[in-house]
């Protein structure tokens, strides 16, 4: 379960995308019988055999290799974020198939004049995909 495919895509959404259009729901009440985790808001990509905290890290050689996306939002974007209400079912956990959750609402038709987190200007130069993820929890690395 790879931090650059389930909270960084959530963080996409949220942060650059649908800013103030749609917000992450608490989840820790839904399904009281599953066991889970909740979301991580803290993750390392993986480029080249070397791991990076944020984009701005990235060699300039390596820059094309990947987006500002796939790395952890920065930390005064977190708190509005609530990435923690994401849920991670991990197969060794639950006995299931590992699974992630994000409950989003919609709480606007256009997000043109809304309020919302703004966007950090980090934008990324590149399109690679070929990155891994280190996630900051630990359980995680197990699945």
């Amino acid at each position: 379960m790879n931090p650059i495919e389930d909270e960084a895509v959530v963080a996409q959404a949220l942060l650059r995308q649908e800013v103030g259009a749609v917000r992450l729901l608490p989840t820790d009440e839904a399904l009281p019988g599953l066991k889970r985790q909740p979301g991580t808001r803290e993750w390392k990509v993986r480029v080249q055999n070397e791991w990076y905290d944020r984009p701005e890290q990235l060699p300039a050689e390596f820059a094309s290799q990947a987006s500002a996306s796939m790395f952890p939002p920065k930390e005064t974007d977190l708190a509005a974020l609530n990435l923690e209400r994401c849920m991670r079912v991990l197969p060794h956990v639950q006995d299931t198939g590992g699974f992630f959750i994000a409950l989003f609402e919609k709480i606007a038709d256009d997000t043109s004049e809304k309020e919302g987190v703004k966007a950090s200007d980090d934008s990324a130069s590149g399109d690679g995909v070929r990155a891994e993820a280190a996630p900051a929890v630990a359980a995680a690395d197990a699945v």
